[in-house]
C-alpha cells in the first residue's frame, strides 16, 4: 500500500486543476521564468522586489506544489523511449561545444590559470614529486596531468587549453555512469543534456583549472557510491567500497573544496539503508582505512609544509558581526540563480546568474518536487548533499565562488527533476518535444553568455579583470608569436618582471622561449624580447637604435607607467650584451619559483639568498643595476624591512639609472615610514625627469603640507 500512488487532487477544485494542469503548469513556468529574467537581467526597486516574490514566485510555486502528484518513486519514466541516436547525438554536441574554437572564452589566460601551467612546465624540465605547490597549497593532480598532455601534444596554449576541456567533455560519460543505477533512463537523459548545454559546466571546461578535475573526479566518485549502493542491495561482500575508497581518497588531490564531497560519500555509506547497522560499521571503517592510506603523503606534505592558508580562509579565525556571516551564503547563491552584484573579480557570470532564468525556473521546480517527496532515499540525500557542499560559505571568510564548482552535478540533478515536474502533466507523446523547446531556448541563453558577453568584457572593461587577467601580456604574446613563425625561437626575458606571479606570458611563449626552454639553442636566437618598464625606454633607444618597441600598459594608468616590451634583432655588435643580459635573467629563475611557491611570505631569507647570488650578473650595467635593486627593495618591503627596502631604491637610482618610478617608489616607502620631507622631495625628483608617466604628482598632493 506505501507504494501505490498518492494524490491531493481528489476535489472538485483539484479535479478542475488536473483537467488543465498542463496549461497552468506551463503558466506557472512561464511566470517563473520571466521573474527570474527580470532579477538577472533587469534592476528592479526594492518595490518591485517584492511584487515579484509575491505574484512571481510564491503563487506559482503553490500552485506547482498543489499540481505536483505524490508519486512513490523518482525513478518514473518521463519519456516513453529515447532512441540510441538522441544520446549519440547528445554526446557529440558536448564535444563540439567543448573542443569548437577554444580561444573563443579566453583570449588570455588568468594569473590563476598561468600558476598551473607554470608547475607543469617546471616538471617537463624535471620531474620532482612535489605534492602541492603556490603560496595556497594547490594539489598538483592538475599540473601533473597538464604536465603530462604538455609532453604528449606539444607546449602551445591550445594543449593548455585543451585538456581541462577534455575533462568537461568526459565529465559527460562519467555523469552518465554515475546517474544509471540512480535515475530513470529518461532523468538521465535530462540530467545529460543539461551537463552539455549548460553555461557554469562549459564555463568551467575553458579554464585550465584544477576545478573541472574536481567535477569529473566527483562524477566517478559518485559512479563508484552508485555501484556500491546497488550491491548493497543483493551481497554482503561489496567490492565496490573499496574503488569507492580510492577514489574518494584521489579526490583529495585535485582541489581544496574536495573535503565536503567526501564528507557527503562517507554520510552515505554510514546511512545506507540496504545494510544493517553492524555492515554499514563495517564498510564504514574500510572507507575511512582506504582513504586514509591514499591520502596519507598529502597530510605529510601539508604538515611539513603548512603555509597558513587554511587559517587565512577559515571564517571563525577572525571576529566577525554576527549578520555577516549570512552574507555570503546569499551572495553565493544570488550568483547561482541571478548574478552577484561584486565590484571586484570573481569566476562568476556576468549575465545573469551561472542558472540562466528558465534553468532557475526548473530548479525551483525541482525543489518542490523534492519536498513534496522527502520522504523518499534520493530526495533526502540531495537535499542532505546541498546542505554538505554549501558548508565552504560557512565556514570561509572571503567569496570565491569556485569553491562551490561540486554543487554542479547537483544543481543540474535538481534542475533535471524540475524538467519531470513540468512535464508530468504533458501527453507522454509530446513529452520529448516540450524539453527540447526549453533546452533549445535555455542553451541559446547560455551560448550567448559564453561566446558573446563573457569574451567581450576582458575588452571592454579591463579594470574588472585588474590583475586576474594581463591585457600586457595579451598584447606582447600577439607581437611576439608571429616573430617566432618567422624568424624561429628568440630570447624572451621575463625574470626581471618585479611582481613575476603572473606567468601566463612564461606559459604561452616557452615553446618558443629559447632563454627559459632547455631544449632550444640560446645561441642561434635571432631576436631578443625583453619586459621592461617604460621608462627604460630612452636608455632602450640609445643602446638598441635598431630595436623597436612597444607600450603594452597604454591607456591602463598604471601608477609606475606600466611595461613596454622592446623586441631587438641580435647582431654581433649587441649580442654580448644581450646574452649578459639573458644571463642575468636566467640568474633569477629560481627567485621566480620562490615567489610562485611562497608569494609574500614574511620570510624573505631564500629569496634575498637567491638576489644575493644573483647579483654579480647584475653588478656594473646601469640598467640591470637599477632593475637589481628594485626587485631587493621589494622583497625587503615583504619582509617589513623598510629601512633596507628605501636604501636598496636609493642604491638603484645611485648605481643604475635615474627614473621616475624609482623616485616615486622612494617616496611612497619614505611616506609608509612618516618621512614626509624626504618623500616630498623624491616625488619631486621624479616630476622633474623629462620622461615621467607615474602618480608622483597625486602622491605630491596628497602629502600633508610642510611645516615652515
Amino acid at each position: 500500500m506505501a507504494n501505490k500512488p498518492k494524490t491531493i487532487l481528489s476535489s472538485p477544485v483539484g479535479i478542475t486543476l488536473k483537467k488543465n494542469a498542463p496549461l497552468l503548469m506551463g503558466t506557472c513556468f512561464i511566470a517563473l521564468t520571466v521573474s527570474n529574467a527580470i532579477l538577472s537581467y533587469g534592476h528592479p526597486s526594492l518595490i518591485y522586489k517584492m511584487w515579484i516574490v509575491l505574484f512571481g514566485f510564491l503563487l506559482p510555486g503553490a500552485l506547482v506544489f498543489s499540481l505536483e502528484e505524490k508519486v512513490a518513486t523518482h525513478k518514473q519514466e518521463p519519456f516513453p523511449r529515447i532512441p540510441s541516436w538522441m544520446w549519440m547525438t547528445l554526446l557529440l554536441l558536448g564535444a563540439i561545444l567543448r573542443f569548437y574554437h577554444l580561444f573563443t572564452l579566453s583570449p588570455w589566460p588568468f594569473s590563476d590559470e598561468g600558476l598551473f601551467g607554470y608547475f607543469a612546465t617546471l616538471l617537463e624540465e624535471k620531474w620532482d614529486w612535489q605534492i602541492l605547490h603556490s603560496v595556497a597549497q594547490e594539489p598538483m593532480l592538475y599540473s601533473w596531468g597538464l604536465y603530462l598532455f604538455f609532453k604528449l601534444f606539444g607546449h602551445s596554449l591550445t594543449t593548455f587549453w585543451f585538456f581541462p576541456a577534455l575533462c568537461s567533455f568526459t565529465c559527460v560519460p562519467a555523469l552518465w555512469l554515475a546517474s544509471r543505477k540512480v535515475l530513470s533512463r529518461g532523468t538521465t537523459f535530462l540530467l545529460l543534456s543539461l551537463m552539455v548545454f549548460s553555461f557554469w559546466p562549459l564555463y568551467l571546461g575553458w579554464f585550465s583549472m584544477q576545478q573541472i578535475l574536481l567535477v569529473l573526479w566527483e562524477c566517478l566518485a559518485l559512479f563508484a557510491l552508485g555501484g556500491y549502493l546497488d550491491e548493497s542491495k543483493n551481497s554482503r561482500k561489496n567490492p565496490w567500497i573499496y574503488a569507492l575508497a580510492i577514489l574518494t581518497g584521489t579526490g583529495f588531490y585535485t582541489y581544496l573544496a574536495w573535503p565536503f564531497v567526501a564528507l557527503l560519500i562517507g554520510l552515505t555509506v554510514i546511512g545506507n539503508r540496504n545494510q544493517s547497522l553492524g555492515g554499514r560499521l563495517k564498510d564504514a571503517l574500510k572507507f575511512l582505512a582506504g582513504v586514509s592510506l591514499v591520502i596519507l603523503p598529502l597530510v605529510i606534505a601539508y604538515i611539513r609544509e603548512y603555509h597558513g592558508y587554511i587559517n587565512h580562509l577559515w571564517a571563525f579565525g577572525a571576529p566577525h558581526p554576527f549578520l555577516d556571516r549570512f552574507s555570503l551564503p546569499l551572495v553565493c547563491l544570488k550568483d547561482f540563480f541571478w548574478g552577484a552584484p561584486v565590484n571586484f573579480f570573481h569566476y562568476g557570470p556576468l549575465w545573469g546568474g551561472f542558472l540562466n532564468p528558465l534553468l532557475t525556473s526548473l530548479f525551483f521546480f525541482g525543489l518542490i518536487r523534492l519536498f513534496r517527496r522527502y520522504w523518499e532515499p534520493l530526495s533526502l540525500w540531495i537535499l542532505t548533499a546541498f546542505f554538505v557542499l554549501f558548508l565552504p560559505t560557512v565556514l570561509t571568510n572571503d567569496f570565491e565562488i569556485m569553491r562551490l564548482t561540486p554543487m554542479i552535478p547537483l544543481l543540474l540533478l535538481i534542475c533535471a527533476l524540475g524538467a519531470q515536474t513540468l512535464l508530468d502533466p504533458v501527453p507522454l507523446k509530446g513529452r520529448l518535444l516540450v524539453f527540447l523547446v526549453v533546452l533549445t531556448a535555455s542553451t541559446c541563453l547560455d551560448l550567448f553568455h559564453l561566446v558573446y558577453v563573457y569574451p567581450r568584457d576582458f575588452e571592454r572593461n579591463p579594470s574588472y579583470f585588474d590583475k586576474a587577467r594581463s591585457p600586457e601580456f595579451n598584447k606582447a604574446y600577439s607581437l611576439l608569436k608571429p616573430l617566432a613563425n618567422q624568424q624561429g625561437p628568440g630570447l624572451i626575458l621575463l625574470n626581471f618582471n618585479p611582481d613575476p606571479y603572473d606567468q601566463t606570458i612564461f606559459v604561452a611563449s616557452y615553446s618558443f622561449n629559447a632563454a627559459e626552454n632547455p631544449k632550444l639553442d640560446p645561441t642561434r636566437a635571432k631576436w631578443t624580447g625583453v619586459l621592461a618598464n617604460i621608462h627604460e625606454e630612452p636608455y632602450f633607444k640609445k643602446v638598441f637604435p635598431e630595436g623597436k618597441w612597444f607600450w603594452l600598459s597604454e591607456g591602463l594608468n598604471k601608477r609606475d607607467g606600466g611595461l613596454i616590451l622592446e623586441i631587438v634583432p641580435v647582431s654581433q655588435f649587441n649580442k654580448p650584451l644581450l646574452s649578459r643580459w639573458a644571463k642575468a635573467d636566467l640568474s633569477l629563475k629560481e627567485l621566480t619559483r620562490l615567489v610562485m611557491e611562497f608569494n609574500v611570505d614574511p620570510d624573505q631569507s631564500r629569496m634575498l639568498a637567491v638576489l644575493d647570488k644573483a647579483y654579480p650578473s647584475f653588478k656594473g650595467d646601469p640598467l640591470l643595476e637599477a632593475r637589481y635593486w628594485r626587485i631587493r627593495a621589494i622583497h625587503h618591503a615583504a619582509e617589513g624591512k623598510m629601512d633596507e627596502a628605501i636604501e636598496d631604491e636609493k642604491q638603484g637610482i645611485e648605481k643604475g639609472l635615474p627614473m621616475a618610478h624609482l623616485y616615486n617608489d622612494l617616496g611612497c616607502l619614505l611616506y609608509q615610514e612618516n618621512k614626509l620631507p624626504a618623500a616630498r622631495k623624491a616625488f619631486e625628483e621624479a616630476l622633474r625627469l623629462r620622461l615621467n608617466l607615474t602618480d608622483a604628482a597625486e602622491n605630491l598632493r596628497n602629502l600633508p603640507p610642510s611645516r615652515k
